[in-house]
């Protein structure tokens, strides 16, 4: 009984056309990785610098829950160009984590890098905490 036989092929040739050598060298795949790597860390840093020094930036620095429907807090707004308005967006906050109270604050232009502003936000529930969500520049 005899057994079907492959054509006597040189094995190297087989494998050739089976794994072909690839388009691009070893030194093409270092060159994009490296051209990669450097996008990445000028990115990494553009945003970075870019989201360190906002033109506008709040943080409570004293509150009081006055009332079931009322909190008062005292916000430093810190602007490195004060001519810059801004707003910033104020939350009272439950115990629940519910958000019970919002305020944006129109932050006008000034002469001072600090300032300071007492609010007072109204609730629909007794406050636990209140906090800054946010500021931004305003043409």
């Amino acid at each position: 009984m005899g057994g079907v036989t492959e054509p006597d092929i040189d094995v190297a040739a087989r494998l050739a056309r089976r794994y072909p050598k690839p388009r691009w060298g070893p030194r093409a795949g270092a060159a994009v990785a490296v051209v990669c790597a450097a996008i990445l860390v000028a990115w990494v840093a553009w945003a970075g610098t870019h989201s360190a020094n906002p033109p506008v930036a709040a943080s409570v620095v004293t509150f009081n829950i006055a009332s079931d429907t009322q909190a008062m807090a005292r916000i430093t707004v810190d602007r490195p160009d004060p001519a810059v308005a801004g707003t910033c967006h104020i939350v009272a906050q439950a115990a629940t984590f519910e958000r019970v109270g919002e305020l944006t604050l129109d932050v006008p232009p000034g002469s001072q890098v600090l300032m300071s502003i007492d609010v007072t936000v109204k609730t629909f529930r007794r406050a636990t905490t209140v906090f800054v969500d946010g500021c931004a520049a305003r043409p």
